[in-house]
């Protein structure tokens, strides 16, 4: 009978331990992942495609060719 008392003094100690830690100190709290800029393909952007109904634009320093 002794030694079963002390058994179970003993489990319940350890369980008694276990949910104290466990509700008594708050864990830190890490985020699931970095954080990160979200990345945009070309044919998500709505600038990109809207540039591509319009002309390319020449610089000015360019020469144009003669006009015939």
């Amino acid at each position: 009978m002794g030694k079963a008392f002390l058994v179970l003094a003993a489990v319940v100690l350890v369980i008694f331990a276990v949910f104290w830690l466990r509700a008594g100190r708050p864990w830190p709290s890490r985020p699931s992942r970095p954080i990160r800029p979200s990345v945009v393909g070309p044919d998500d952007d709505p600038d990109f495609l809207r540039g591509l109904d319009t002309p390319p634009h020449r610089e000015a320093d360019e020469e144009q060719p003669p006009a015939s």
